[in-house]
């Protein structure tokens, strides 16, 4: 099977809880990611992501506030999903 074909998926637990964000909120797929999040789902730091953004190849985010941006958990996982292999042969 090829790695190119892995579909990854997240589940986020609000702090001290033992239970899925699914769990908390019933019918709801999406949750809204701070930068801190976004780098360590990505693997990305704050200012890769931004120039990631500035040059159109991550999603921008919304913001939250004057001094705060959030994501769409579907969009970081769309677009992890859409990375392409460095190697076709892995």
């Amino acid at each position: 099977m090829s790695k190119a074909n892995t579909t990854f998926s997240i589940q986020l637990a609000p702090i001290n809880s033992k239970k899925t964000n699914a769990e908390h909120l019933p019918g709801i797929d999406c949750c809204l990611l701070g930068i801190g999040q976004v780098e360590i789902i990505t693997g990305r730091k704050r200012s890769s992501i931004y120039e990631m953004i500035r040059a159109g190849m991550f999603p921008s985010g919304y913001r939250s506030g004057p001094r705060s941006t959030v994501w769409k958990s579907t969009e970081i996982m769309e677009w992890i999903n859409n990375l392409k292999p460095v190697c076709s042969k892995l």
